[in-house]
């Protein structure tokens, strides 16, 4: 996945889906690691946190 594409799916799908407070819970792959990109396209009203799993925790 592009950081592009993370993005993308954050703003069209992942937000539209929350209503009040919303943790993701992401692997610690580099697309997934510029919150402040996700951060400006979060609603306003929305509380958004996110969670990095560190590296070589899960299976490859």
């Amino acid at each position: 996945m592009t950081k592009k594409l993370y993005l993308e799916w954050s703003e069209k799908v992942l937000f539209p889906h929350m209503e009040d407070r919303c943790i993701l819970l992401a692997d610690s792959w580099k697309t997934f690691t510029d919150q402040d990109a996700v951060i400006e396209l979060k609603p306003e009203e929305l509380q958004y946190e996110m969670i990095t799993i560190p590296p070589k925790v899960t299976g490859t």
